[in-house]
C-alpha cells in the first residue's frame, strides 16, 4: 500500500513514467492489488493504450469498483469500436453524463437508434442548449431515416428526417431527400383510391413542394390530383405554373383544357385541345385531345364532325 500512495503521488502530478514503476513494483508484491491495476489502467488511458487499458481494468475482481470499473470499460470499448461491450458494460453502472453519452454512441452505431434517442434524451433535459447534443440527436434521427428507407418505410423515414431538420436547421440535401419521400408516400397512397387515402397523398404531395418548391414533376403530379379531385382552379393554377417555362407542352395544354372543360368553360377549354391538334405532334396527346373535341360535337349532335375527327386517331389510342 505504500508504494501505490507513492505511485498515487506521481500520478496525480502526471509523472506517469515514475508512477508506473512504483504502481508495478506494488504488484510484483501483490498480483492481486487492485488499485494498482486500477491505476495502470488509469496511466494506459492517458497514455491511449487502450488494449493495455482494458486489460488492467478487466483484471480487477471486486464489487467494490464495479461502478467506476463498467464505465471505463464501456468507454473504452466504444473508442475500441467493440460496441456490444460497450453498451453491455455501460448498462450496468450509474447513468452519470458520460454514461448516457457514450452508451447513445455505442447504440447509434449498433442501430439501436430508439436506445440511443433515449439516452441523449435524458441528457438534453439536464442540458438543454448543448449544441453538440443537439448535433447527436439530429444525426440519430437521420441515421434511423436512412435505415427505415432500406426497410422502405417511408413515412416512418419522413418522421425521422423531419426531426433532423428540426433539430439542424437548414440541410438543403436533407430537404430534397425528405422531398423525395413525401413524394414516394403520396404516390404509395394513390393507390387506394378512397377518399382518406387521396386526401394523404395530397397532403404528401404539398409537403414535397414545400421542401422542393421548384420540382417540376411534383409540381405536376399535385396538379393533376387536385384536377382528379375536382380542385379545378388550384389544378390550374400549377399547369400554368409549369406552362410558363415550356408552354408548348401538350400535355399540359391537354390537362388545362380539360380542368377549363370540368368547370364548365367549353369555350375556353376548346381552344387548348385543337391548338394540340393542329400542331400535328405525333403523341398521345394529340389523340386525346382528338377524342375531347370528337365527343364535344357528338354531344352536339355534329356526328360527321366528330367522325371526320375519329377516322384521324392514331392505332396507338385505339
Amino acid at each position: 500500500d505504500i508504494i501505490y500512495y507513492l505511485g498515487n503521488y506521481y500520478l496525480t502530478t502526471n509523472k506517469l513514467d515514475k508512477a508506473l514503476s512504483y504502481f508495478n513494483e506494488a504488484l510484483n508484491l501483490n498480483s492481486s492489488h487492485n488499485p494498482s491495476h486500477i491505476a495502470k489502467g488509469i496511466i494506459a488511458e492517458r497514455q491511449g493504450n487502450i488494449s493495455t487499458a482494458i486489460a488492467e481494468y478487466s483484471s480487477v475482481q471486486n464489487e467494490n469498483y464495479a461502478d467506476f470499473l463498467n464505465k471505463r470499460l464501456g468507454i473504452l470499448h466504444y473508442k475500441n469500436q467493440n460496441y456490444k461491450k460497450s453498451i453491455e458494460y455501460l448498462k450496468k453502472t450509474k447513468k452519470d453524463d458520460a454514461v448516457l453519452f457514450y452508451l447513445g454512441l455505442s447504440l447509434i452505431s449498433s442501430g439501436h437508434y430508439d436506445e440511443a434517442l433515449d439516452s441523449w434524451c435524458i441528457l438534453a433535459k439536464r442540458y438543454p442548449k448543448d449544441m453538440e447534443l443537439e448535433r447527436n440527436i439530429a444525426k440519430a434521427h437521420y441515421l434511423k431515416g436512412c435505415h427505415l428507407v432500406e426497410k422502405e418505410d417511408y413515412q416512418g423515414a419522413i418522421r425521422e428526417w423531419e426531426k433532423y431538420l428540426e433539430e439542424s436547421g437548414e440541410d438543403d440535401e436533407v430537404k430534397k431527400s425528405v422531398a423525395m419521400l413525401n413524394y414516394i408516400a403520396g404516390d404509395s397512397a394513390l393507390k387506394g383510391k378512397e377518399d382518406d387515402n387521396l386526401k394523404t397523398a395530397k397532403e404528401f404531395f404539398q409537403r414535397a413542394l414545400e421542401l422542393d418548391s421548384n420540382n417540376r414533376f411534383y409540381l405536376y403530379k399535385y396538379a393533376l390530383l387536385n384536377l382528379y379531385l375536382n380542385n379545378f382552379n388550384e389544378a390550374l393554377n400549377f399547369l400554368e405554373k409549369l406552362s410558363g417555362s415550356e408552354p408548348d407542352k401538350s400535355n399540359l395544354k391537354y390537362y388545362k383544357g380539360l380542368a377549363l372543360l370540368k368547370k364548365g368553360e367549353k369555350d375556353k377549354a376548346l381552344p387548348f385541345f385543337n391548338e394540340i391538334i393542329n400542331s400535328n405532334k405525333k403523341d398521345i396527346y394529340t389523340d386525346y385531345a382528338r377524342w375531347v373535341v370528337a365527343n364535344e360535337h357528338i354531344k352536339e349532335g355534329q356526328y360527321s364532325e366528330a367522325i371526320e375527327i375519329l377516322y384521324t386517331i392514331s392505332e396507338l389510342a385505339k
